[in-house]
């Protein structure tokens, strides 16, 4: 338990510091988002906030892999390539950042990396990882969902990372909701992963709350987004947790995420390009809520809907309890018309 506080302190410490650092010596360095026909906001702002809490959160993984905390295990090699493939893909975002890359480019590096990860974890597609949900039970397809899981997760935070403090809170909540799912389903070790970013990630939202001072950038949207559906994974293969839990904690942003992107292929806009017809970008341009009403409006949604239906997978048919978490929030978005451009309506002064 010392052990545990530690490691979480220091943690807290190195974001605070590397997040001061930042923000004083960002803007010389490059990191400035430019505003564009995406963004809401209008003047300049930092961008690659981010580097504290992964850089942070890197550092106590791999302290950890040196020394495990008594009575906490998880398997030495699954760890390590977990490690190296959160390396990979936040290696993608912080490159994105500083060199503009290509968003083909990102994808096929994302796949390739998700396709390694996969064959590790499961001893070089050796084995086998039930998913409940699919039509039947196959190895080939349960593998090629992970992969598809992994790239999509990944891409989806990085969409969602469209106003003030949304991703930043959303990522918060999830890691505490996590912590209680790991201690619930044995795997204490687990919820430690969750802990330290959890932690790692309340400097940043100080200053990224409404009206921003800074965004995370790519780089701590890929790194989140790779946590947020590796570890998962590795709960499923090393502790047969159950997947679908978490797949239901993080049901508003699936949501929100998939079904625009569905919308916007059906309508014929490039899935590929910027655009502000997210759920979130409805409310705020429609409906003139403000960037901090719908942030804290996604998290109580997550905490009083998704959280429940996540602890009861234990108890009732997962595939059921998917359902009962997906369909509402797939209704409110169709209903709120995302994937097609708002009327023209003032930008949120927040920003």
């Amino acid at each position: 338990m010392g052990y545990s506080v530690v490691i979480l302190g220091v943690t807290f410490l190195v974001s605070y510091i590397l997040l001061k650092l930042f923000v004083k010596y960002g803007f010389k360095l490059g990191f400035v988002d430019i505003p564009n026909h995406r963004s809401t906001h209008s003047d300049l702002k930092l961008r690659g906030a981010g580097l504290g809490f992964l850089l942070a959160s890197l550092v106590s993984f791999i302290f950890i892999v040196f020394k495990t905390p008594e009575g906490l295990s998880i398997d030495g090699n699954l760890f390590k390539h977990y490690l190296i493939f959160l390396i990979c893909m936040t290696g993608i975002g912080v490159a994105d950042d500083i060199l503009n890359t290509s968003a083909k480019f990102r994808l096929f590096l994302q796949f390739f990396f998700s396709f390694l990860f996969v064959g590790s974890v499961t001893h070089g597609f050796t084995q086998p990882v039930s998913i409940v949900f699919l039509p039947f039970d196959s190895g080939l397809l349960s593998y090629l969902f992970c992969i598809l899981y992994l790239v999509w997760v990944i891409n989806l935070f990085n969409f969602m990372d469209g106003i003030d403090g949304i991703a930043g809170l959303q990522a918060f909540i999830w890691s505490l909701l996590s912590v209680g799912l790991c201690f619930i389903g044995g795997a204490p070790f687990v919820a430690l992963l969750y802990a330290i970013v959890g932690i790692s990630l309340i400097p940043f939202l100080i200053g990224n709350w409404a009206p921003a001072r800074y965004f995370m950038g790519d780089g701590g949207a890929y790194f989140l987004g790779a946590f947020f559906a590796a570890t998962p994974l590795v709960l499923k293969v090393e502790f047969q947790q159950s997947l679908i839990s978490f797949i239901i904690l993080m049901a508003l942003f699936v949501s929100d995420a998939t079904v625009t992107l569905i919308m916007r292929i059906l309508n014929k806009k490039n899935p590929l390009k910027g655009h502000r017809t997210y759920g979130f970008h409805k409310l705020l341009l429609d409906f003139n809520w403000s960037h901090s009403k719908i942030s804290i409006i996604y998290a109580l949604m997550t905490i009083v809907w998704c959280l429940p239906l996540s602890i009861l997978t234990n108890s009732i048919k997962p595939i059921v309890l998917l359902y009962i978490a997906y369909v509402p929030f797939i209704s409110l978005f169709l209903l709120l018309g995302v994937g097609r451009e708002s009327k023209a309506r003032s930008m949120e002064s927040e920003t």
